[in-house]
């Protein structure tokens, strides 16, 4: 059974648009994990301003439910950081799925351009030795 040219062109056409739909989702989650790290930053950075300003806090403090809010308002924090780790790191898992997704429809593509390319190989072949034999027969019958 031989393989149409028409079929093989229309494999590599759909292989093109699946390996763009890839590559768009890789884009969605690489983006996707660039604002969650940007949130975990975001975070750490809350973090820190809130530490930084606790000394002043904590000497205002008048009672023990003052410096409980401190320690609340910190855990806070600690809490905010763990989610936004976490988000990042659910995210960096799925780009690591996204990116073998889009190698994986990259190969594919390779495989059928290379059937292409030696489909119209071979019918280029082919033509090129059919006219030779008509011109050919055209000659010896001028003798």
């Amino acid at each position: 059974m031989t393989i149409r040219p028409r079929a093989a062109r229309s494999v590599r056409d759909l292989r093109t648009r699946l390996r763009d739909i890839a590559a768009a989702s890789h884009a969605n989650t690489v983006a996707a994990r660039d604002l969650s790290r940007i949130e975990l930053e975001d975070e750490q950075q809350e973090m820190a301003r809130h530490l930084d300003g606790a000394h002043v806090t904590l000497a205002r403090a008048q009672s023990i439910y003052d410096l409980e809010m401190v320690d609340e308002d910190t855990g806070v924090h600690r809490l905010a950081i763990a989610d936004a780790t976490k988000k990042l790191e659910e995210t960096t898992k799925q780009t690591h799925v996204s990116e073998a997704a889009l190698r994986e429809r990259a190969r594919q593509l390779r495989a059928a351009e290379k059937l292409v390319e030696r489909l119209e190989k071979g019918i280029a072949t082919r033509e090129t030795a059919n006219e030779q034999r008509a011109n050919d027969d055209i000659s010896a019958r001028r003798r």
